[in-house]
C-alpha cells in the first residue's frame, strides 16, 4: 500500500497532481477501497428561469447543467491557470465584459492569486472545484478563458496556442486545410498538437510543452511558425491584426502567447446568439464539420457522453522544443524567430 497526495481526480480517473509520500506497511490492502462520492447537493441558483440565449430560449439553468456536466472535463484545463471571464448582465447579446480581477467586480466564493511578471504583482482569477465555476454563472458568466501558463511557473508557458481567425465563413474550408499544414509543420519538429474549433469564427491549435521556455522563445516560436505559413501565400493570410487588413483572408494570430494573454478554455460555452461551445475535437474528424459553431450546448453532452475523449494524451504530454534549445537564446527578431523553422 501506498500513500499518495494528489490534487484531484480527471474525468478518465487518473490521478492530477499525484505525489508518493511513502509505503504504509500498517495497512492492510484489503481494506483499501475507492471512497463513494458523497451525494449531489442541488444547485441553487437565482433566477434560474432568465433567458441566456434569446435566439434559443436557453435558460440560466440550462446553462448550469450543462456545466455541472462539463466540469470534469474543464478543471484539467483550469487547474492552476489564472483565468478570465465574461460576464453577461442579461442576455449574450446585452452588455457582455472580460474581468480578470476579483476586485474588480464582486464574486462570491471565488479567489485570486498573484502573479508576478518580473517588475510587479497582479492576480487573477483562480478555479479549481466544480462549485466554483457554478458559482461563476450565477455571477453571469459565460466563458472562461485562460493564460498560457500556470500560477505554479508563471513565467514558462506550458502549451502554445495557434488562433486561426477567418474574415467569414466562406473561408471555413481554407481554415482546415491551413489547421492541417500547421499540423504537419509541429509535427516535423516532433511536436504533437491538438485541434479545437472555437465556437467562434476558428480553430485553435493546441501543442502543450514542457514549462521550460521563456514567453519570449514561446512567442518567437509562435510568430516564426505563422509568418512561415503567412508568406507562402500572402493573399491568403495576414498577421496585421487591424479589421481592415483582414478582409478576404485568415489572420493567423500567435499573439495569444504573451504574459497575460489568454485563449477559450476547452468546452467552454460561448457569448454568441446561439449556445456554441469551444469543443475539443480529433484531427481525423476536423473535415467532418461545416463549421466552428456547429457544437452547441444540447449535442456537446451527447457527445462527450459516447465518444472516447481525443484529448486524452494532452496532460501526459510534456514535449520540448528542440528548435528553442538550439537556437532560442538568438531570438533578436521576427527573422530569426523564422528562420528556426529553415534550419
Amino acid at each position: 500500500v501506498a500513500e499518495v497526495e494528489f490534487k484531484t481526480w480527471t474525468a478518465g480517473n487518473i490521478l492530477r497532481q499525484a505525489s508518493f509520500q511513502g509505503l504504509r506497511a500498517d495497512k492492510n490492502p484489503k481494506e483499501i477501497i475507492l471512497e463513494k462520492k458523497s451525494p449531489k447537493k442541488e444547485i441553487k441558483i437565482t433566477h434560474p428561469d432568465r433567458i441566456i440565449y434569446q435566439a434559443a430560449g436557453i435558460t440560466k439553468q440550462e446553462v448550469v447543467h450543462y456545466y455541472e456536466q462539463m466540469a470534469p472535463h474543464m478543471l484539467p484545463f483550469v487547474h492552476d491557470r489564472p483565468l478570465s471571464i465574461l460576464r453577461c448582465q442579461q442576455t449574450t447579446e446585452d452588455s457582455c465584459y472580460f474581468q480578470k480581477h476579483t476586485h474588480t467586480t464582486s464574486l462570491i466564493g471565488i479567489s485570486s492569486r498573484e502573479v508576478h511578471n518580473g517588475e510587479e504583482y497582479d492576480s487573477a482569477l483562480s478555479v479549481e472545484k466544480p462549485g466554483e465555476i457554478f458559482q461563476l454563472i450565477q455571477a453571469g458568466t459565460v466563458e472562461l478563458h485562460g493564460w498560457q501558463a500556470s500560477f505554479s511557473n508563471i513565467e514558462k508557458p506550458d502549451q502554445i496556442v495557434f488562433d486561426l481567425d477567418p474574415d467569414s465563413e466562406k473561408l471555413w474550408g481554407r481554415v482546415i486545410d491551413t489547421s492541417y499544414e500547421i499540423q504537419s509543420r509541429l509535427k516535423s519538429l516532433g511536436l504533437q498538437s491538438f485541434v479545437k474549433l472555437t465556437g467562434g469564427k476558428g480553430i485553435h491549435i493546441h501543442v502543450p510543452v514542457q514549462s521550460r521556455y521563456t514567453w519570449n522563445m514561446i512567442r518567437a516560436f509562435s510568430k516564426g511558425l505563422m509568418q512561415i505559413i503567412s508568406e507562402s501565400n500572402p493573399g491568403y493570410y495576414t498577421m496585421n491584426m487591424q479589421k481592415k487588413n483582414r478582409k478576404g483572408k485568415i489572420f493567423l494570430d500567435y499573439l495569444r502567447n504573451g504574459y497575460g494573454a489568454t485563449a477559450v478554455i476547452p468546452y467552454s460555452l460561448r457569448a454568441r446568439t446561439q449556445p456554441t461551445v469551444a469543443f475539443p475535437i480529433a484531427w481525423k474528424d476536423l473535415k467532418k464539420y461545416s463549421g466552428p459553431d456547429e457544437i452547441l450546448l444540447k449535442n456537446a453532452i451527447q457527445i462527450v457522453k459516447k465518444r472516447k475523449d481525443p484529448w486524452a494524451d494532452y496532460f501526459r504530454l510534456k514535449q520540448r522544443i528542440a528548435v528553442l534549445e538550439n537556437y532560442g537564446n538568438f531570438l533578436n527578431s521576427s527573422d530569426e524567430a523564422k528562420n528556426l523553422f529553415k534550419r
